[in-house]
Parts: structure tokens; sequence; C-alpha cells
């Protein structure tokens, strides 16, 4: 066919000619076929128009019919003029192309090479002009069909250039497997070797280039929307920069001219230079691309991506001069490149990269900025975040970078930290507000509100911020996907929060539910791990073994710490701390003496060790200083090193005089320093001492609030009252100081008591008030305030039984001062169990996390400064336990505490009766512990020390208590009611004996009727309870294993209360079943509230935490000490007392917490009972049932009371003439007579508390 444009014409309009005349159809068809090559030809050739060839081939195929085999020409006509037009600039015609050959290629014979392979070169332009890579696979068939078939020519070196671009394409941005890049590689390589002409020649060059450069860039990287971490993951090939360099500069001028390929070229030149580059070499590059972008087309796309190339080479710029003016112009290019770009373009997760990574100085991690870094990095955030909209999905990500950065300057610079919480807390409020971000974006936001809420919480002592940053986290949780690296800090930080609000409120459930939550983790984190291995130390409790597996997994932790971690500090002083906490505890009590001093140095120097390695202006820097002063303390008073002493007061002056410290840390600080001068004073003796450590605590109360029920409040309180004690300066009135602050300490104590959820937590707190009340109430004596020594005495004592008291009327209390809404909360929320109270296993989902109620709390603010508070925490006046006594027919009640005898008598006065011989020293301290450890093989210790705390408690005290009352009252038998106070209330007082004429023994018992009573509270709250005949309606419970006690049930059951329930009653022997199921401690508990006597003939077992203590009802039924307490929450408010009678082994006996005195006597008592018989220890089971017997003889014989007739049953024990009752089972009568009742373990061992 002629290339001459005149010939081309004349054939034209031959054939238009042609068909102007008559023609049949086969003849008219060839003539159109000829008319549209000849004119595609001319269009091909001339640049001519295009539509004439579209408008005859279309007609043509129009009128085809579809299934006509002519159709083929006229759609190879089309295809061809289209792809013509494509060509031409329109590369959306490709599509319509493609269209018209597709339909072709059924119609055409496998042996058609030419025809195919034009079909894939155009359908392969396509691909590469569109990325239409959903077309590669048929484009590649046709092309590999052609290059098979085809000779060696021109076209079959296009097909394989076409092939090659294909791959390129399809590795490049379809994320190409190895297959793709080898045959990319392959068929550009051999395309190059006979290049049609220098475009062709360009192409594979070009193609060449990208190939190398993108070899070892992972697929997922090459293919959509890049992530947000690519920038880490992608690396240059350095070392076949030459032989991209080499490609490019082999590129044809026309081609090197191009802007794009300049701006290649600079990319390749710039990653060349990486490790030998200067300042110049960065500014020329830069400079080059301003170039190219100014010769850049204005109407095609690329003007926006090299504004974020030259954003990237400004990043390397300011990383290779390290100018922070750099830093600033590059971080801001980065802001505006990304920002310019549209919302999906792939390079602005690149650009957001280069953000990150730009604001790190090279070599440094954002965790050891100092102050000025931090201020540079939020200041360029700031700038940076200029740049995005509102509605800009990417606004949140660098709004998290900033406020990020921000929390980071509250840990490195403490000066500037309230601002900077601050503003997180405002802009993460703004963003939530705001709403535009994606949920992962607003996720993170409620994460850093509530870290900043909770830093705020802490450092401020403002714990109305904890509730919120616990909703926040809460949130935070339901919003972030399961695999966000924020999660493994998520239950930390709420386990922190918990920590923290037990510290501002002092509700020890918190402390329970942190400690639930950081061990419910798991897995690998070191935060998490840290979490849980401290939250195992209680404030309060000396647990040896807790501490070895918190130290033991901190020293792992530590093991697997890098050495240039910024956690190591932290956690190796953590572990000095416990290391040092437990070499002071032995026997799971807090000393001072025979220690392991090498140890308590050890400790100490690691703590130190640890301080050196915090940087002065360190968030936590002021913690770890506290944490190192304290340990010096510590050590000085086990070495008594005056010189570490002072070291340790040095540093937290150091704290104190800090103008940049938090309140929580001078709060903190100043109380550590004024404990550590009291220490001083007690190496120096030096007043100065005394008065700075006086002056000290008395700042403390100017310069803060005290939070009433806070940990600290009551421990402060009271040290303040030792040392005005100790100072006893008349002029300063500090023994009248000594007695009011010591009150106000005893006071919060019982606040903190009342706080708490359930009887263990507040026995717990309770336990750090041992010796307390004494002591106040030795003030108290001293300063000759006899009445101020009951209260204190009151306050200190059974704050546990009063706690439960107080919730059983609590709804009634709250209704009755306008509070319903609290007492529908306190009826529906009280005594509910957690997940930490029945050790179920953890949540690892922050959003579901229960948390402990602050119901408590709310009830407490509620009744602050009102009188029911002051009804709620004062003891009963002396007037009240006088018109208790006299209501009781009972002359005294007397505290016992060391060195001295308060009475309070039925006629109002308090006397004293001083004893040096009464000590907890000596026979008691050994009757203690024989009682601790009493087993078969130490009976006879046992039995022996008995004896010799019988002899010692006559001289000790009863005797001269005694005679005191007998000089004031005429009644007789005289009757007493007992208060011991600690250890003295192991002594059972009623056995007190001394020799009389005739080498005979007599006890206190056959002397005065002797009661006990946890405290004066609780004789005087059981004294006004109604009670019932004892035999209206009994309740008896019986063990089924204790053989004995059948006879013991059956002869009380059937003499004095036949009509009475009986639960664990023997089966008839005449019946075939004679099986017998124990009784249930639901049956028990119920019989409670409307029993009038209830009797349990059973085994008890005490433990180490008395709320633990329990009944033994038989086969695995146990009833304990807190479900007894918890069933005084249900018993009604006026309900009659019935008197319980526990025949079981150490039924009033506690083993620790002695002033608290709860036992399962005192905790029937508190649950409504009006009086209890109980047992002091392990009493056998032969004499107890013959002694049970003659009790309940006595009880239903005339005898006025409970007590009467237990001292008669006793007295008829101690009688050698004792009368046998008739009815006596003949069993029991025969093992009884081989007995010695006599015997201090026999009958001793009983006693009786309540009205």
């Amino acid at each position: 066919m002629t290339a001459d444009p005149a010939e081309l014409d004349e054939a034209i309009a031959q054939r238009y000619a042609q068909l102007t005349e008559e023609l049949d159809d086969e003849t008219a068809y060839l003539v159109l076929v000829e008319l549209a090559d000849l004119l595609l030809h001319r269009a091909q050739t001339t640049g001519a128009d295009v539509d004439e060839v579209i408008e005859v081939a279309g007609n043509l195929l129009h009128h085809l019919a579809d299934d006509s085999p002519g159709r083929a020409a006229p759609l190879y006509q089309l295809g061809l003029a289209h792809a013509l037009l494509a060509e031409r600039g329109d590369k959306e015609e490709f599509r319509t192309a493609v269209g018209y050959l597709r339909q072709l290629r059924p119609l055409l014979s496998d042996d058609a090479a030419e025809i195919v392979g034009r079909i894939g070169l155009i359908t392969g332009q396509m691909v590469v002009n569109l990325g239409a890579l959903e077309e590669s696979d048929a484009a590649l068939a046709d092309l590999n069909t052609a290059s098979a078939l085809l000779p060696d020519s021109p076209l079959r070196n296009q097909v394989r250039l076409t092939r090659g671009l294909i791959h390129t394409v399809r590795f490049l941005s379809g994320g190409g497997d190895e297959t793709d890049h080898r045959r990319a590689t392959d068929d550009l390589t051999e395309a190059l070797k006979h290049p049609l002409d220098t475009g062709m020649s360009d192409a594979c060059h070009i193609g060449l280039a990208f190939l190398i450069v993108a070899r070892d860039v992972p697929a997922e990287l090459r293919h959509g929307r890049l992530q947000a971490n690519v920038g880490d993951r992608m690396s240059l090939p350095t070392d076949e920069l030459p032989e991209v360099r080499r490609h490019l500069d082999a590129l044809s001028p026309d081609a090197a001219a191009d802007s794009s390929v300049t701006t290649w070229k600079v990319l390749v030149q710039a990653a060349g230079n990486l490790d030998n580059s200067s300042r110049e070499d960065w500014e020329t590059a830069i400079g080059e691309l301003d170039d190219a972008a100014r010769s850049w087309p204005e109407d095609e796309p690329g003007k926006q991506e090299i504004a974020g190339l030259q954003a990237g080479l400004a990043a390397k710029l300011a990383e290779v001069t390290g100018s922070s003016e750099d830093a600033d112009a590059a971080i801001a290019r980065i802001a505006a490149a990304a920002a310019a770009l549209p919302a999906d373009h792939p390079m602005r997760p690149l650009l957001l990269t280069g953000l990150r990574t730009s604001l790190v100085t090279p070599g440094k991690k954002p965790s050891d900025f100092d102050q000025t870094e931090h201020a540079a990095t939020i200041q360029r955030l700031e700038h940076a975040l200029e740049y995005f909209a509102d509605d800009d999905p990417d606004r949140a990500s660098v709004l998290t970078q900033l406020t990020m950065a921000l929390l980071g300057s509250v840990v490195a610079d403490r000066a500037q930290s309230p601002k900077s919480l601050a503003r997180v807390r405002e802009m993460c409020e703004r963003a939530i507000r705001r709403g535009s971000a994606d949920p992962v974006n607003t996720g993170v936001n409620h994460f850093l509100l509530g870290s900043a809420d909770g830093l705020q919480a802490i450092t401020d002592r403002t714990d109305e911020l904890l509730d919120t940053a616990v909703e926040n986290m809460q949130r935070a949780d339901e919003l972030l996907p399961a695999d966000h690296q924020l999660r493994p800090l998520m239950m930390p930080w709420l386990s922190a929060l918990l920590s923290q609000r037990f510290m501002a409120l002092g509700a020890r459930e918190d402390l329970d539910a942190a400690r639930y939550y950081a061990e419910s983790v798991g897995g690998g984190d070191v935060l998490a791990r840290f979490t849980s291995a401290v939250s195992r130390i209680s404030p309060s409790r000396t647990d040896p073994d807790a501490l070895d597996q918190a130290g033991a997994e901190l020293a792992q932790l530590l093991s697997e710490l890098p050495p240039d971690s910024v956690l190591r500090p932290r956690f190796a002083s953590a572990l000095g701390s416990i290391r040092l906490l437990r070499s002071m505890i032995s026997g799971g009590e807090f000393r001072l003496d025979g220690i392991d001093k090498d140890e308590v140095r050890s400790a100490t120097d690691a703590i130190l060790d640890a301080l050196d390695q915090v940087p002065d202006h360190h968030f936590d820097q002021p913690n770890e200083v506290l944490g190192a002063a304290v340990a010096c303390v510590s050590q000085a008073m086990v070495t008594r090193d005056l010189g570490m002493l002072n070291r340790g007061i040095g540093m937290m002056v150091e704290i104190c005089a800090n103008p940049d410290v938090y309140p929580q840390n001078r709060w903190q600080a100043l109380y550590m320093l004024a404990t550590a001068l009291r220490t001083r004073f007690e190496f120096t003796r030096a007043p100065r001492d005394l008065s700075n450590a006086i002056d000290r605590f008395e700042q403390v109360l100017r310069e803060f609030e005290l939070e009433p029920g806070a940990f600290d409040t009551a421990n402060l309180l009271h040290s303040l009252a030792d040392c005005y004690f100790t100072r006893g300066d008349s002029v300063r009135r500090d023994p009248q100081r000594s007695v009011t602050t010591g009150l106000d300490a005893l006071r919060e104590r019982a606040r903190t008591v009342l706080l708490q959820s359930s009887a263990r937590r507040a026995l717990e707190t309770a336990s750090t008030a041992a010796g307390e009340a004494a002591d106040v109430g030795r003030w108290c004596l001293a300063a000759g305030q006899s009445e101020a020594a009951v209260q204190a005495l009151e306050l200190g004592r059974g704050m546990v039984l009063h706690a439960a008291t107080v919730d059983a009327n609590m709804p009634a209390l709250l209704r009755e001062n306008g509070h319903a809404d609290l007492a529908d909360r306190w009826e529906s929320e009280v005594g509910q169990q957690q997940p930490w109270d029945i050790g179920a296993s953890g949540t690892a989902s922050v959003a579901d996390a229960a948390l402990p109620s602050d119901l408590r709390s709310r009830v407490l603010r509620a009744f602050e400064g009102t009188a029911v508070e002051a009804q709620l925490l004062a003891p009963p006046l002396v007037a009240e336990i006088a018109a208790g006594l006299r209501a009781a027919r009972t002359q005294a009640l007397v505290y016992l505490l060391p060195g001295v005898a308060v009475l309070v008598t039925a006629d109002g006065r308090v006397e004293r009766v001083e004893s040096a011989q009464l000590t907890e020293d000596g026979p008691v301290a050994r009757f203690d512990q024989m009682q601790r450890e009493r087993s078969r093989e130490v009976e006879a210790q046992w039995r022996a020390a008995l004896e010799s705390v019988c002899d010692w408690a006559w001289t000790a005290a009863l005797n001269p208590v005694l005679d005191l009352v007998a000089a004031g009252s005429r009644e007789r038998p005289l009757r007493i009611v007992l208060v011991p106070v600690g250890k003295l209330g192991t002594v059972p007082w009623h056995a007190a004996r001394r020799r009389v004429p005739g080498g005979k023994v007599r006890y206190a018992c056959q002397d005065a009727i002797i009661c006990y009573a946890a405290s004066a509270r609780q004789f005087v709250e059981a004294g006004r309870r109604e009670t019932r005949s004892w035999a209206s309606e009994p309740v008896l419970v019986r063990m089924p294993e204790l053989h004995f006690s059948r006879h013991e049930l059956g002869h009380i059951h059937d003499t004095h209360y036949e009509h009475g329930t009986y639960l664990g009653k023997p089966s008839d022997p005449r019946r075939r079943n004679r099986g017998r199921k124990p009784p249930k401690p639901a049956e028990v508990l119920a019989q409670l509230p409307t029993a009038s006597l209830l009797h349990l003939a059973c085994h008890a077992t005490p433990a180490e935490l008395p709320t633990e203590s329990a009944l033994l009802l038989g086969s695995e039924e146990v009833l304990p000490v807190q479900d007894i307490l918890r069933q005084a929450r249900d018993r009604p408010r006026d309900a009659a007392g019935a008197l319980v009678v526990l025949a079981a082994c150490a039924s009033d006996l506690t083993d620790r917490e002695h002033d608290e005195v709860l036992t399962l006597s005192t905790a029937f008592l508190a649950a409504g009972a009006a009086g209890v018989v109980g047992t002091r220890w392990e009493v056998e089971d032969i004499p107890t049932a013959m002694f049970m017997i003659v009790f309940h003889h006595y009880l239903n014989s005339g005898y006025a009371d409970p007590a009467s007739a237990l001292r008669a049953a006793q007295q008829w024990m101690l009688d050698p003439r004792r009368r046998p009752l008739s009815g006596i089972p003949e069993e029991l009568a025969a093992f009884f007579a081989d007995i010695d009742p006599t015997g201090l373990a026999h009958w001793a061992g009983f006693t009786y508390q309540g009205r």
C-alpha cells in the first residue's frame, strides 16, 4: 500500500465512486473493507482524522449479521482506529479498541499470528497505560501465541517489548512475584538488543531501571494503598545503583529531557550519595526537582508527587546538616506535600512515615530526648497539623503524634508537664468531638485522653479524673483493633488507675481489682508483666511469698531487657525495693533486728545505682529519689548508720525544695521527710529533729486537704500525734494536741474501715492500726483525760464488727437522711461478688472490665460533716457504757492493755489500775505462740503454758481489778466485762487463779461472773437487743462426724427443746436407711434471724486471716466468718437476738489480729445474736458434750442469763463433789468418768459475750 498522500487520496476517492454504482453485496463489502483500510493507512501515515475510518467501518459492521464471518474486517479496523486515537492522547480509547478486538478474537484462526499479535499489543498498551491489570492475562496469552508463531521481525520484537512491559507493570503495581520480575527483565533485555527506534530503546531502559530499584520491595508494598509504616520497610539496592544510572544515561535526549526522567535521575543520584553527601548535594537535588516541576506539563498529574519527593530530600538534608532550621523546613514540606495529595494517594503514607521519622534525631529514641528536643518536636508537629483540614482523614494520625509527643514531654520535663497535659486533653477532646477521624484514630485519641487524665489525677491528687480516665480507656478498647500496638498497655494502665484510686480514696477493693487485672493480662509485654509483678505487693500486708514471687518475676524481666532500655532503672529500683522489704520481714512481721544487713546494703545500693540512670528532668525522677531516700533511711535503721540516714534526709529536702515537683510527690516527700526526722530523733535525741518533724507534718496539713478515708491520712495523723506526745511541751499544748490528733487518726482509720466492701478488706485495713488505739489511750491517760482514753480504746477495737453492724442499718439510715437513691444502690450492690472476690479468670478486655463500686465513698461523702457521720464514727460515751452496765447488772467494763487496766464503772467513773506485770511478753507471749503451734506433739507444752498464764493473770490484773470493783459495789457475785487489748485477748482471764489456804486453787470465775466483749460498743449494742425465751424457737445443729455430739444434742433436745428444730439429727437406728446428710451453711444462716437459740455442735477452724475462719458442718460443708458477717446485712433492724452456743473448737480465738477480736463468736454477735458462748481453744469431745449438757441444764433452771449459767457449768466442772445430772446417756457418762473435769483444758476454754 502506497505511502504517497496524493496516491492515497486518489485511491480513497475511487473507492467512494465505486460505492455509488450498482454493486452486489459481496463486491460492496470488499469495496468498503478496502476503503476502511485506505482511510486507516492514511490516518496512520499522515496524521489524518480517524473519524472517517470509524464511520465507514462502523457502518459496515452495523449492516452485517451478528454471526457473519465478514465482521472480522470492520472489527479489526475499528480496533486499530480507536487504538490510534488512544496513541494520540485519549488513553481511554484503548478500552474501546480492546472491546472491538475481543469480539474479533474468536473469528480468527490459530495461524493468524500477525493479527493476534496486534491484538495483544493493543491490549498490552491498555494494561501499561491505564493500569488495567485485569486484562494482563488476556494480553499475555495473545502475545505469547504471536511470539511463538511469528518469525524474527520488527513485529516480534515489539511483541517482546510489550510483554516485558506488562510483566513490569504487574510486578511494580500489582504485587507481582519473582516470575513477573524475571520475565520482564528477560523480555526487555532481549528487546533492547534490536530496538526499532529510540522510543523502544527508552522504554526498555526505563523499565529495567525500575525493575532493579524495586526488586527487593515487599509485594504488599507494591499493591494498593501503602500502609503507614511503608517507609520503614523499603530499601534501595545501593550496590546496583550504577546499573540504574547506566540505563538512565542511555536514554535519548528527548526522553532524558522529560521532567519525570529528570526527577528519577535526581532520586537515583541522591540514593547513591546517602553515605557521603553534603548540604550542597541535597540542595542541588532539591533545585533540580524545582526545575523538573517548572517544566512539568500543567495538564498532566505529577507536580504534587514531585513536591512529596522534594519533601523527602529536605528531610535528608536536615538529617545531614543536623540543623534545627532545616528540620523545621523539612517537616513543613512533608506536611504540606502530604496534605496536598488525595487522601487515597499511595505517596501519603510514605510522607506520614517520613513525618514521624524526621522528628527523631538519628541515633536517638524519643524517650532519650531532653526538654529542648521535646519542645522542638511539639512545635514542629503543631505547625504540621495546620496543613491538614478538619475533615482530612490523616489529621488524626498527625494529632496522635502530637499528643504522644506532649505526653513524652510530660515524662521528660516536669516543669512543662501541666501545660502539656492540658494541651493533650484539649486536643484529644476536640478531635473526639469533631468525630471526623476513623474509629482507630478515635480509639487512639481516647487512649491518649485516658492517659492524660490518669497522669493528671496521679500528679495533682485529683481523684475525680480517675473515673474519666477509666471511661476513656474502656472506649479506646471498644474502638481499637485486636492487634493494635496500644492494646498491651491498656490493662496495665487500668490496673495502675485502680491502684491510684485506692491511694486516693482508701477502698481496698480497688487494690484487689488492680491486682486481678494486672495478673489477667498474660502475654509477653514487659509493662504488663511489670504491673503484674508489683501488684502482688500490698501496702499493709507483709507477705513473704508474694514478695519472693514479685522479686523473681522482676529479676527475670531485667535479664530480658536490653542494656539501654529506658525501663531498666524503674525495674531495677522496684526490684531493689522488694529485696529491701523482704530482707526486713521475718515470720510475716516487720523487724529491724536479726536480719541480713549485707542484703539490706546490697538492695539499697541497687536502688541508688538505678537512680543514677534517671535524668534529673524525668517525670519519674522525684519518685525514684524518694524511693532511694526511703531505702537509705531503712538501711540506717537496720545498721544504725547516722550518715546514711542523713543522706536520705538530704534527698528528701532536695525534693521538697524543688518548685517543679508535682503535688503528689511533694505530699509524699514532706510526709517521708517528717518520718525520717522523727527517726533521726531516736538516733540523736536532739529536740530540734523532733520539732522539725512536727513542722513538716503540720506543713502537709497546711498545704494539702486530706481526703477522708485516703490510705495515708490516718498514718500521718497518728505519726504527728506521736511526735506531740514524745516532745511533751506543755507550753505548746503538746499533751492536748497528742490526744486530739490521735483521736482524729483513729476516726480516720475507722472511716477507712467503713469504706471497705468485705470483712476481709476491712480487716486488712484495720490491721494497719494494730496498737494505735492503745498508744492513743496511754497518751490520753498521761494527759489526765480518762474519758478520752476510753474513746481511743473504743475507736481502735472491733472496727470490722462495727462496720458489719453499720452495713445492716445503712439503707434505713440513708433514707432517713434524704439519700434514697444511695439507699437503693446499697440494697442492690452491697454483698455482690465480683470476679476478684471469687478468683474467676481475668478478662482480656478493658471495655468489659467490671469496676469496683464507689458507693461507700459516695455514702461517706454524703454524710461528711453531719451528725450521721459523727454517729457512725463516734464510739459510745462513758455515760452510755455506764447505762449499759447498769442494764446488765454489771459493775464494770475493764480494758486490759499493757501496763494498765482502765475501768468504766456502772456509776460512770473511769478508774485505772497500774500494773507493771501486765505485759504481752513472758507467759502471754508463750501461750499465744503455743496456741498457734498446738498439736499432739506439743500438747504437754501447751498445757504448761496455759497453767502458767492463768497463774500470771491473777496477780497481773484480776486481783487488783476485782479488789477495786468490790470496793465500789456490794453486789455479789461481782460481774465484770473484759475488753483485753492485743495479745492479752488470748488469755482466759476467768481462769486466773491463786493459791488459797489448804493448798487449794481458787479461780476468778468462782468469785465473779466474767464476760468478754470485743468493744464497749458491741457490748452496748448487744444489750439493746430484745430476746425471747430460749426455748421458744430453738435450733440445734449437729455435725454427724462428731460421735459424742449425738449424746450431747440428743439429751439437750429431748430434755429442754423437744419441739425445736434439730439439723443433723441422727436417723432412727431401727430404720433401713440410717444415713444422714450434714446441715448446709445456708440452712444455718437462715435460722439466725428468727431463732431464739442456736446451738452448733461441730468443728471450727481458726485461720491466720480471721475472716477465713469457719465452722465445719461436716462432709466439706463450711460456714465462713465472712458469710456470717454478710448475713448481718439481711437482719431486720429491730429483730430480737438469739443466744448462739458454739460447742466448737476455737470458736472464740483470734490468731493474729487480736484487737479486731474477729472470731466466730463475735461474728455471730455482729450478725444479730444477743449473746454467744464460744471456746478459746480446741476442746475435747467428751468433756465438751458433758459441759454443754450442764450449761443448758442451768440455762433452763432459773439462772438469770447465759453468763450466769456458763459460770455455774464451770463451777460444776470444778466441784469435786459435783452431782451427776439425771438422764445422762450411759456411754457419755462412762467415758466422762475417766477424765478429770477440773483440768483447765476441759472448762476454761468456754467464754461468753453479749447481753
